[in-house]
């Protein structure tokens, strides 16, 4: 896809998503939310 570092939410949101745990997370538009969420 062309990551190459993730932005701040991208990295505190995806180890727990990686893990299994529930997360909600809140975000100015364009901080890359959907792929946190998407990716993992």
């Amino acid at each position: 896809m062309g990551f190459v570092t993730p932005t701040e939410v991208q990295a505190r949101a995806i180890p727990p998503l990686r893990r299994g745990e529930d997360l909600i997370g809140q975000a100015q538009t364009g901080t890359g939310k959907t792929a946190a969420f998407g990716i993992p």
